[in-house]
This record gives structure tokens, sequence and C-alpha cells, in this order.
């Protein structure tokens, strides 16, 4: 067998400096030929695209964490590459979504809650879809989560609330607030009614901290207001 200059420029290339797998595509390629024995640029990408997943265990958890840094950094062009290079090695594309949906709520939040139906509408067409088609989906929810306003209140927000949990005893509920209280006082009926909604030790806590980005920034402006009173 032989192979063109052009070929051969494309497979150290893209081979990445990894011997074994530039033997493999050459190998895929030669049996591709049917009786020729010249081997072309278009076998060794058909060679490549045909490849299992190549990514040691390593670098799999190296391009995760790219991958999810750069949406949280808001990097579209990053986020794009990372994920490029999972669905070209053969990642399960549910394990991606999956990251999208966090990063949703976790980075974007109540900045812009759309995102997570975005992340789950992605995740949904992958399902329906699968490969290749379900590669535009994943990359439109990539993009939105990229591009959004960014606040991790509510990742905060929980963890301290967690940590409250862990750290203390189990306190009681407050009598108004209980199943079946005769004390109870509806707020919405009664607007500027003062009920206690957390133990008595932990009255002062605040486990929520709006953010002030996107849409969160109204809920940000009323808990100003509230500090004020």
């Amino acid at each position: 067998f032989s192979i063109t200059d052009e070929a051969l420029d494309y497979l150290t290339d893209i081979c990445n400096g990894d011997v074994r797998s530039a033997l493999n595509a050459l190998e895929l390629a030669a049996y591709s030929l049917h009786g020729r024995s010249v081997i072309e640029l278009q076998e060794i990408r058909q060679a490549f695209d045909n490849r299992t997943n190549s990514i040691s265990t390593t670098d799999f958890y190296d391009i995760t964490s790219a991958f999810c840094k750069s949406m949280r950094a808001g990097h579209s062009d990053g986020a794009l590459y990372w994920m490029a290079r999972m669905l070209d090695s053969g990642v399960d594309p549910l394990y991606i979504a999956r990251r999208i949906v966090v990063h949703s709520c976790e980075d974007v939040g109540l900045a812009n809650p759309h995102a997570l139906q975005v992340a789950m509408a992605a995740k949904q067409a992958v399902e329906f879809l699968g490969m290749p088609e379900c590669r535009i989906p994943l990359a439109e929810a990539v993009i939105y989560v990229c591009e959004s306003p960014k606040s991790n209140s509510a990742y905060k927000g929980i963890a301290a609330a967690l940590e409250a949990v862990r750290t203390h005893q189990a306190y009681p509920v407050p009598e108004p607030i209980r199943d079946g209280s005769r004390t109870y006082i509806n707020p919405i009926d009664h607007p500027g009614s003062k009920l206690d909604y957390l133990p008595e030790p932990l009255k002062d806590a605040r486990f929520y901290k709006p953010q002030n980005s996107g849409v969160e920034a109204k809920i940000y402006a009323r808990h100003e207001e509230r500090k004020k009173l």
C-alpha cells in the first residue's frame, strides 16, 4: 500500500501523537480500499470516523472538566470544542446532556430559569434522535447555557441549608406551620402577616442570597429593599 501526502499529513495531525491510533486508522483504511492500493484522504477520514472511544480515563475527566468550565465561563467556542472532542470519541451523548442540565441549574440558575427547560429539551432530543442528529440540540443547549447570565445562588442556597441540617439538631416545626395548625395565616390572603418559617435557633439564617444577574436581578432588588425596612 501507499498513501498520499495529503492523507499522511491529515493522519499525523489527527492522531495527536498516538502511534497506535494512527496504525489502527491505516489498517481500517487499507481494508476499505477493495482492490486499490493507494490510501487517500477520504479513507483516512472515514477510518477515524469509525473508531471507538479513544479517550483515556485521565483525558476523559480532563476534557469533561474543560467542557464544564467553559460553560461556566460563558465561552461558547471552548464548550463546543470540548463537546465535539467527546462526541467524536464515542462518549455517550446522554452523559453530555446530563452535564448541561447540571450547569443550567448550578451556574445559570435563577438568572435565566429557561436554561433548565432548554437543557431538559436537549436531553429528550438525545433520547429521541440519537447520534448524529442529536449533536445539534446539544450544541443549541450548550450555547444557550454559555450565553446566559450566570447565578449560582440556588447551588449555594441548598448547600448552606444542608450544612445547617447536618450541624444542628433536628428542631421541631414551629406550631403555626405544622400540618393541621389552627393558628396558620395564609400570607396570600393576608399580606404582611408574620409567621416563623424556621426553627427558633435558626430564625436569622439566610440560606438564599440572590445575585444581581439576569432575571434574578428583580429578586435581588426586592431583597435589598427589605433590608432598608
